[in-house]
């Protein structure tokens, strides 16, 4: 749609914008914002079939235990520290918006949960 000038920008996650440009921009037809940022909390689910009770209690057991042992965020970091660096998060303005499409459960109070490390603008 961008390329049809059907929209101005196409706000992508700084975990998978790297990987996206390099295989979906072949033309060099689209660049990466440098100044701004949007800051929005967006989840990510595990779904099992409803009747995999003993697989979604292991899942949910194992992230709990990760996230509190610190195994969780060096996982993270490991996975996606180049693609923060490479953001240079300190070096944008971020306006946050809020997120009407999470589920009513969304864990937001769990601070744990998430990646926080950049003062928003709230407008």
């Amino acid at each position: 749609m961008l390329a049809n000038a059907q929209g101005d920008f196409f706000p992508r996650s700084v975990v998978e914008v790297w990987e996206e440009i390099k295989t979906d921009n072949p033309s060099d037809d689209f660049e990466i914002e440098t100044k701004l940022g949007l800051r929005y909390p967006a989840a990510m689910y595990y779904f099992v079939n409803k009747n995999s009770v003993p697989l979604a209690n292991l899942i949910r057991t194992g992230l709990e235990k990760a996230i509190q042992n610190g195994k969780f965020d060096e996982l993270f970091f490991a996975e996606h520290q180049a693609y923060l660096e490479k953001s240079e998060l300190d070096k944008r303005t971020f306006y946050q918006l809020q997120n009407t499409y999470l589920p009513i459960k969304t864990p937001l109070h769990r601070k744990e949960l998430w990646f926080e490390n950049i003062e928003p603008i709230t407008q």
